[in-house]
């Protein structure tokens, strides 16, 4: 199962018409609101051209995101779990910015013994522009490895490799964190040994 998250209106009519269409209605369940650090009201800028690129700004429109500015219900993911019993396996995050805000939100998953593993996207531009300091995430993944995945860059680190620094990466790119533990390792290990063999392929 897939739970959804999507706090643009239009986008998320899209996301509901797409689910409709391919007819994954018992395997994806989209819910309208923007996953963060808080439950309520929030703000969202956004492009009506090209809504990927959305991001939380509480203070107002951003405008080097778009020209609107909408409302959407925020949530948390730890209540998320306490409400529908859903503990996630993998967790994807690319929110422009409020990936602290969405660990923050979920440290009682993140803290248990089968805690998810995540792929978030690392963008220090966003971040900054979210009010986030980079310094946050080696509390917020304590309990985590972090390794390369890819970048616009060209592959500035290889597919899989290990980072020890975030604060040594100053580009947009997408990382991968494993739990910390000897059957989460070994699992990883074997995935990227067969996506590395696929990628070679």
């Amino acid at each position: 199962r897939i739970y959804a998250f999507e706090p643009v209106p239009t986008t998320f009519a899209g996301l509901v018409s797409s689910v409709q269409r391919l007819e994954l209605q018992e395997r994806v369940y989209p819910f309208p609101a923007a996953v963060t650090d808080h439950a309520g009201p929030t703000r969202i800028s956004y492009s009506q051209r090209n809504s990927l690129c959305a991001q939380v700004t509480p203070n107002g429109l951003n405008k080097r995101i778009g020209d609107t500015l909408s409302h959407a219900l925020g949530i948390t993911l730890d209540a998320f779990y306490s409400w529908s019993g859903a503990l996630p396996a993998l967790m994807k995050i690319d929110v422009e910015g409020s990936e602290p805000a969405v660990l923050r939100g979920a440290q009682a998953l993140l803290s248990r013994p089968d805690r998810p593993a995540l792929h978030f996207e690392y963008n220090p531009v966003t971040l900054a522009e979210s009010g986030e300091s980079l310094a946050a995430f080696p509390t917020l993944l304590a309990g985590y490895k972090l390794y390369y995945v890819d970048d616009l860059q060209g592959q500035t680190f290889p597919f899989g490799a290990p980072i020890g620094e975030l604060n040594d990466i100053d580009w947009i790119c997408n990382l991968f964190a494993v739990p910390i533990g000897e059957n989460s390792e070994s699992r990883w290990a074997a995935a990227l040994a067969d996506a590395q063999r696929r990628i070679a392929a």
